[in-house]
């Protein structure tokens, strides 16, 4: 039988159901999670996003990377002038390459953790930095000594040495270290040894003096002895200033320890080469050791003179390199004997021979290596070179925060 209510509450299920079928995509989409690759960018003050990230924008002299951000990415202080130190806390797990970049006022980055991992040239172009702080051979550390960036452990402002040894003449640069605020620099007797506005102290006479720094209202102090300008004083100051009689030291970072100084403290005669007129103190271990200028075979007997003193046998090479009459050293580790070409691993520069960062493409090679580089000599008259250990180490470089080309060992 057919009734008129039965029609009209059918008639309003229909009606109910396609509603339903309406408002069901509506529904579907508003609880629809959101995109799993988009990540809303949190608001940082002093901080703007650009291609690489988060860059610093804000005009602190001294900057401590916020908790919020763990990756300081490429560009992150990029030609920022204002900042003067950075601190990076141990929620920062790693350092992208040119993180630090072009800040020409950068005095010092501090890292808190050892465990901050830090890409090859993460800090690039900035010629105020005095050091980086950061824990004893941790990533950023060893990083910092292979390319020469002055490194401490220390946090707290102080000199990178209590004493420091030179020979009358002799330079060395001790800046304060970790220090924001403008020093001064004095001496307690500047006949001995003098100091420079920027911390470069020289050698005068035999004596000791005291060099002080005021940073703020606080003085720091160190002690320069001055030796007496010999042959075996030099040899003796070496000793002292690279501390090579530290058990610490195995042979191979002794030896590693002379060639870096003598590249760093040592100069190729150019000038006199050019002109054909060599001094004969240039050939010399005089030559090396208290002129500091010399030429090849000067480099080689200054090298022998130091290892005879640390009781590593070495011997003198000569031969030709490049096609010129050449001079160079082997030394032995063990029973193995090595190649050591310092003066080639002093390079000239452009045509300059004030280049202080040593290179390694002539350290500790096997005689195969040698001849293969255009070193020649007769290999009857001297120890068999046979040990191929390092012929591979020294090839790669790059340059560093400061422009210098650095020889990775």
């Amino acid at each position: 039988m057919f009734h008129k209510g039965s029609c009209s509450a059918r008639r309003l299920l229909l009606f109910l159901a396609a509603l339903t079928m309406l408002l069901l995509p509506l529904s579907a989409y508003a609880e629809e999670p959101p995109d799993a690759d988009y990540e809303e960018t949190k608001v940082i003050p002093g901080y703007e996003e650009n291609a690489y990230g988060y860059q610093y924008t804000g005009v602190a002299t001294i900057v401590t990377i916020p908790a919020e951000i763990t990756e300081m990415n490429r560009h992150m202080f990029y030609n920022n002038n204002a900042v003067r130190a950075i601190v990076v806390p141990a929620t920062v797990a790693y350092v992208s390459d040119q993180a630090i970049a072009d800040c020409r006022n950068l005095r010092y980055v501090c890292f808190l953790s050892g465990s901050t991992r830090v890409k090859n040239r993460f800090i690039q172009s900035v010629p105020s930095l005095t050091n980086i702080s950061a824990p004893k051979d941790s990533a950023v550390y060893n990083m910092c000594v292979t390319d020469h960036i002055p490194v401490t452990t220390s946090r707290k402002t102080c000199f990178s040495r209590k004493k420091v040894y030179l020979l009358p003449k002799d330079t060395q640069m001790m800046p304060l270290f970790n220090a924001v605020e403008n020093v001064t620099y004095s001496s307690s007797n500047k006949k001995i040894a003098s100091v420079t506005k920027n911390g470069k102290v020289q050698g005068k006479k035999q004596g000791t003096a005291v060099i002080t720094a005021v940073c703020g209202d606080v003085e720091y102090q160190y002690k320069v002895t001055v030796y007496s300008k010999t042959e075996s004083q030099r040899v003796k100051q070496i000793r002292k200033s690279e501390k090579l009689s530290s058990d610490k030291l195995d042979t191979v970072a002794r030896i590693k320890a002379v060639h870096d100084w003598m590249i760093r403290n040592v100069r190729y005669d150019y000038d006199s080469h050019q002109k054909g007129k060599i001094p004969g103190v240039a050939h010399t271990s005089q030559g090396s050791l208290i002129r500091k200028l010399c030429v090849c075979d000067g480099y080689a007997y200054g090298f022998q003179v130091v290892m005879k003193s640390l009781h590593i046998p070495c011997r003198i090479v000569e031969g030709s390199a490049g096609g010129e009459t050449h001079t160079w050293n082997m030394v032995r580790i063990g029973n193995k004997w090595y190649h050591v070409d310092v003066t080639w691993d002093d390079p000239l520069i452009g045509e300059s021979n004030h280049n202080t960062i040593p290179d390694y493409r002539y350290f500790l090679k096997s005689t195969k290596y040698m001849q293969q580089h255009s070193h020649k000599f007769n290999e009857k008259k001297y120890p068999k070179c046979t040990s191929t250990k390092y012929d591979k180490k020294g090839l790669t470089s790059y340059t560093n925060a400061f422009g210098q080309k650095v020889s990775i060992w």
